[in-house]
Formats: structure tokens, C-alpha cells, sequence
């Protein structure tokens, strides 16, 4: 059986990124109890005490100790290659995902996902993020693209804020600008204007679908990464009460006029250079090492380590 709890390696990894002024630093794709991963390399959040040493070496380091909370369902595959299969099977695919899942299953993946979260919280971390981005469960069941129960799936979401909503935690979603299909995409605006409507400290702000076209979601050409950053300011403006992160090489921002509702995001840059934040010259080079799923790898490298 696969552990699925933080290794020495995975706690080391974060620790050394969560300094030199970092607000917070979020652990990605981490699965809700009972729900499945991405890949077979996803940990799952439980009650293990690995959990609270990750949150502490986070913590000891100055940034609010974060977890990303995730789920797909149980036929789920990720595509390897980046280059965009037939969409019109994979739309197939996502509706049928949701489509297939009566109430009661719905409402045991929002369980779950409570139960996911009271587990992280007993752990010490800070930050809770949803993971409704990339063509995922959360991110289809919100979607009246992809779900008939999508004003059922908006209202669980609702009630998770409530539950957990407090002035020491503070909790966000993850959503994506776009899906990558034309003719969904043109009416995307409805979509998010529903979402920003609800009362969460941040909306982290990605894009694309992972099974539609993942350079979306990594974005490396000049072309990808000026149209999310535009729609991602675009987003903040029309939402001048609401806190947006942008991620997606951010860093190429820093010479650009950000409205103050926008936090700054890293990612891969951070995964190449732990001290980034103070030597941001050195940074990702994008070789695309630290995709280990495309690479048929199970842990995260890169070249310039």
C-alpha cells in the first residue's frame, strides 16, 4: 500500500520554500479522505502526527502553514502528453463523470471534504484551499457546463464557508479562467461572476482544464502568459472587494500596474530556486522536469537542483 502521509523529503521540500517573507505556503493536491488523486504519487490527508511536522516546519520558517484540498473521481486518468487531446472526448468524459454521481454521492464527497479539512485544521494549518481548477470534481460539480447539480454543488461550497469561516483560518478557492473549450469559454464570464460571489479570503486564480491542454495550466510562451495575467486583472477589477492571487509566472508582473486586491503567487520559479523571493534572477528555465506525471516519474525534480 502507497503512504500517502509528508516523507522527510516532502517535509524538507516545503520548509525550504516558506521563508524570506512568504506569506503562505500552500501544499498542493493534497486528496480528501476516501477521494482519489490525480496520479498514484497524491498524498491524502488524514489524522497522521506527519501532518502537524509539516505544518510546523512551514510555520517555523514565517508563512502561514496552507493545504490544498483536492478530489477527482474513481475512473479518472491524466493525460501525459501537452498536446491537446480530442476535446470533444474529454467533455464527454467530465460530464459523464458528474453525471453519473447521485445526491447522496455528492453529498458524501462534501463530507468527506469537511472531515478533510477538520483533519487539517487539527494539523495547524492555517490556510485551506478547494481545489476547483484543471477539470477536477470540484471544479465540474460548480459548473453548469459540466453538471445538471451545479446550484446544489455552489450551495455545499457555501456551506463548507460557513462551517470553517473564522478570523484565525483563512480559506480559498482555486479556480480556472478557462477550461480551454471555444464555445464554453465564450460564456465563461456568467461562470465566474457566480463564483466570486462567494465569501472566501481568496480566489486563486488559474487556468485551463488538465486534460484539455495543460499549457494553459503551465503557461511558458509570452502569448499564454499575457492573456491569463490581463484576464486575471481583468477579474480583480470588476471584483474591487474580493482577493485575487495570480500565479503563472508572476513573477514576469513585477514592472506591471496590479490593482491591490492581487496577491502574487509562485510556483515554479519557487520550485527552482528555494530563496527566489530574495535571488529572483534565479528562477525556472522551464524544463519541464518538475512535470514528473507527463515524465512517468513519481516524485517532483528539477535541473537546476
Amino acid at each position: 500500500m502507497k503512504d500517502t502521509h509528508p516523507d522527510d523529503r516532502c517535509i524538507d521540500f516545503y520548509k525550504s520554500r516558506s521563508g524570506n517573507g512568504l506569506h503562505c505556503t500552500i501544499v498542493g493536491n493534497v486528496v480528501i479522505p476516501n477521494g482519489h488523486g490525480t496520479n498514484s504519487s497524491c498524498l491524502e490527508i488524514s489524522g497522521d502526527e506527519r501532518w502537524t511536522h509539516l505544518s510546523s516546519a512551514i510555520k517555523a520558517q514565517g508563512a502561514r502553514p496552507g493545504i490544498q484540498l483536492s478530489t477527482t473521481w474513481e475512473s479518472y486518468t491524466g493525460v501525459k502528453s501537452f498536446k491537446p487531446p480530442s476535446q470533444d472526448t474529454s467533455i464527454e468524459k467530465y460530464r459523464l463523470a458528474t453525471s453519473q454521481l447521485c445526491t447522496t454521492q455528492i453529498l458524501e464527497i462534501f463530507k468527506a471534504l469537511d472531515y478533510g479539512t477538520e483533519l487539517a485544521l487539527k494539523a495547524n494549518f492555517e490556510h485551506i484551499q478547494l481545489h476547483a481548477a484543471h477539470g477536477y470534481f470540484f471544479s465540474l460539480i460548480i459548473d453548469s457546463s459540466f453538471s445538471s447539480k451545479s446550484e446544489l454543488g455552489i450551495k455545499l461550497i457555501e456551506d463548507w464557508i460557513a462551517r470553517f469561516r473564522s478570523p484565525d483560518i483563512e480559506l480559498s478557492l482555486r479556480v480556472s479562467l478557462t477550461t480551454g473549450i471555444q464555445n464554453i469559454d465564450s460564456t465563461r464570464q456568467f461562470f465566474l461572476n457566480t463564483i466570486t460571489k462567494l465569501d472566501l479570503n481568496y480566489f486563486d486564480l488559474s487556468d485551463g482544464f488538465y486534460n484539455i491542454d495543460k499549457r494553459q495550466i503551465y503557461p511558458t510562451t509570452t502569448k499564454h502568459i499575457n492573456a491569463r495575467h490581463n484576464a486575471s486583472i481583468e477579474l480583480s477589477l470588476r471584483n474591487p472587494t474580493k482577493n485575487f492571487i495570480i500565479s503563472g509566472k508572476a513573477n514576469n508582473l513585477s514592472d506591471t500596474f496590479l490593482p491591490s486586491n492581487i496577491s502574487l503567487g509562485f510556483c515554479r520559479d519557487l520550485i527552482a530556486n528555494p530563496n527566489f523571493l530574495v535571488n529572483p534572477t534565479f528562477k525556472c528555465t522551464d524544463c519541464m522536469h518538475c512535470h514528473y506525471y507527463s515524465r512517468s516519474q513519481s516524485n517532483i525534480t528539477c535541473k537546476l537542483w
